[in-house]
């Protein structure tokens, strides 16, 4: 097996399959206001160690995005405020 066959594979069911970006908000606000709909806790604990939170990123064009960010706490010498 190729090492690269795991990302082509990927990448074509990306391209068969793109995903849906919910976003492009000029205003935060409205990037919460998405996030306060869903029905998710806003931090919740997972299996192993994980953590998944609600968040909004800022794009470089400063429009905003709604977002669900998945943290691995094992691996924390990748996050310094948490060592």
């Amino acid at each position: 097996m190729d090492k690269n066959e795991p990302n082509s594979n990927l990448l074509s069911e990306l391209s068969a399959n793109p995903p849906k970006v919910i976003g492009g908000y000029k205003k935060q606000g409205w990037a919460i206001k998405v996030l306060e709909n869903t029905s998710n806790l806003s931090v919740e604990k997972e299996d192993g160690g994980k953590v998944t939170a609600k968040a909004v990123l800022e794009a470089n064009d400063k429009t905003y995005y709604p977002a669900f960010i998945t943290l691995d706490l094992t691996k924390k010498e990748s996050f310094p405020a948490l060592t």
